[in-house]
């Protein structure tokens, strides 16, 4: 399990990680954009866009990192969040098509693409050290029915073990 301070540490060097990229992104950006638009020097701004697009994946990773580390801890107290600590509550099941999908069937008044099942989810997670409640709720595909009419049926409790496994990083923390 981890320690208070361990969690407190991560935090304020995942913190540093992510000033330390946001500063390389903007500085890099800004000079890449006046040397190359005000001065003209291509290599030097192409160097600079180069470094620029690195350091902005870096702090998108970071800041990625970050959330998922403050999911997995309590925070009131900095316990550590387990699958046992999260109530879970189906609220209904609704079917439709993917977002992707649903745009190109009004762009184009076509009807493709797979036809989803979603089973709304709500999930409450009680601290077991302080009892600070959090809830949410979210949607999880629970099967799909394929444009060739195929359906394909996913276990509702395996989906949500899954969601869960990842939401609260069991799979990558400890």
């Amino acid at each position: 399990m981890e320690d208070k301070n361990q969690v407190q540490q991560k935090l304020k060097s995942n913190g540093i990680f992510i000033l330390v990229f946001a500063i390389i992104t903007v500085v890099s950006g800004a000079l890449g954009f006046v040397l190359n638009d005000v001065f003209g020097i291509d290599i030097a701004g192409d160097i600079l866009a180069g470094v620029f697009a690195i350091s902005a994946i870096a702090l998108i990773v970071g800041i990625r990192s970050r959330i998922k580390l403050k999911r997995a801890f309590c925070s009131n107290c900095q316990e550590r969040i387990y699958m046992n600590d999260v109530e879970v509550n189906v609220l209904s099941v609704e079917t439709g098509y993917n977002l992707f999908d649903s745009i190109i069937n009004k762009l184009f008044e076509t009807v493709q693409g797979d036809y989803n099942a979603y089973a709304k989810v709500s999930f409450t997670i009680t601290c077991r050290e302080c009892g600070t409640v959090k809830t949410f709720t979210k949607k999880i595909k629970i099967g799909r029915v394929t444009e060739s009419g195929r359906v394909e049926e996913y276990s509702v409790e395996e989906k949500i073990k899954e969601f869960l496994t990842k939401y609260l990083s069991l799979d990558s923390i400890d």
